[in-house]
């Protein structure tokens, strides 16, 4: 019997809306640095210029975040709203 795959990014997260499905829960796990600063700067600062997030900048970021998602995006939107990255990266 073969069961539709859920891809999630960590083992601890919340399902909601799928009723009584089965399903098979395969971890994806987080980015390596060079896909979390494509995604940080495809997904969560979309509008930013590369240029605007120097390389010191992300180092900082990468420090605290690393290869997570949710943490990537919480930061873009943190520094986002302050237009100051040290609000984001200090965020988490």
């Amino acid at each position: 019997m073969c069961f539709p795959t859920l891809a999630a990014q960590t083992e601890c997260f919340c399902v909601s809306g799928i009723g009584h499905q089965r399903f098979t829960v395969r971890v994806l796990g987080d980015f390596t640095e060079k896909l979390a600063k494509e995604f940080f700067l495809t997904h969560c600062v979309p509008d930013l210029p590369e240029a605007l997030v120097p390389n010191y900048e992300w180092h900082k970021i990468w420090e605290v975040c690393g290869g997570r998602p949710q943490l990537l995006l919480a930061c873009g939107q943190a520094a986002a709203e302050t237009l100051n990255w040290n609000v984001g990266e200090q965020s988490h």
